[in-house]
């Protein structure tokens, strides 16, 4: 029982699908027969053995398709002259593994800065429960570069919208320019009645150029949603009164 608690951890770290159980049950046809003399570990090291003949080639299959995917990702997002869309990742595999290598770039800190920037924005075309604990993570991560900050509040707010308010709001106070820049633009993005007044207060108080711009520019975009969102209205059908 020991050794197949083992080998199922095993088998979950490089992601293959066997039944432990079903090798196992193989494994004992093997050592059926008991001879005299025989080391009382044939059963493990013959299920070992079978488990490593049967996983090791889907393993190394899996490991180069990520690696391709990896590479995919890495042309299109380093393109340079538009910034994919969902539709264009999603050209590269299912939505699931491109989060997942998405993550495992923006958390490598042996890429490149810029790759890892924009692996962070495109997170954003991805709202689950990774993504966020992802781009949580490098945003509170210790001595964290501005502009992973500010890439990091842009992606959550796209991503996750009116959830992320409280999480933005601290930011527009940070003591870092950029940052608080970056929180602006990223308060922005958000879809709430709330943040209008909130960007107005703190240009009231900002005393920052760059801030300042950023904080209005945010205030045009809460604007333009809202006038989109009145028109819209008027140019629907009126309901029927049941």
């Amino acid at each position: 029982m020991q050794c197949a608690s083992l080998l199922q951890v095993w088998l979950a770290r490089v992601w293959v699908p066997i039944d432990v159980q079903r090798v196992l049950s193989c494994s004992c046809t093997l050592t059926r027969y008991r001879f005299q003399g025989m080391l009382p570990g044939v059963k493990s090291f013959a299920t070992i053995f079978v488990l490593l003949f049967l996983s090791l080639p889907l393993a190394h299959a899996q490991m180069s398709g990520d690696v391709q995917k990896r590479q995919s990702l890495t042309e299109v997002l380093m393109n340079g002259r538009i910034f994919p869309p969902r539709h264009i990742l999603l050209r590269i595999g299912p939505a699931e593994e491109i989060n997942r290598i998405l993550a495992s770039v923006a958390i490598d800190r042996n890429e490149r800065p810029q790759l890892r920037l924009n692996a962070i924005r495109a997170m954003e075309h991805f709202p689950t429960r990774r993504t966020e604990e992802v781009l949580m993570s490098l945003l509170y991560a210790r001595n964290q570069m501005p502009a992973f900050k500010r890439t990091c509040l842009r992606a959550l707010a796209r991503g996750f919208g009116a959830r992320m308010y409280f999480e933005v709001l601290p930011f527009l106070r940070d003591g870092n320019v950029r940052v608080r820049e970056g929180a602006a633009l990223a308060m922005g993005e958000i879809d709430d009645e709330r943040i209008r007044g909130i960007l107005a207060n703190h240009l009231v108080h900002e005393q920052t150029l760059d801030v300042r711009i950023a904080i209005e520019r945010a205030i045009r975009m809460v604007d333009e949603r809202a006038r989109v969102a009145r028109q819209r209205e008027r140019e629907s059908p009126p309901q029927p009164i049941h």
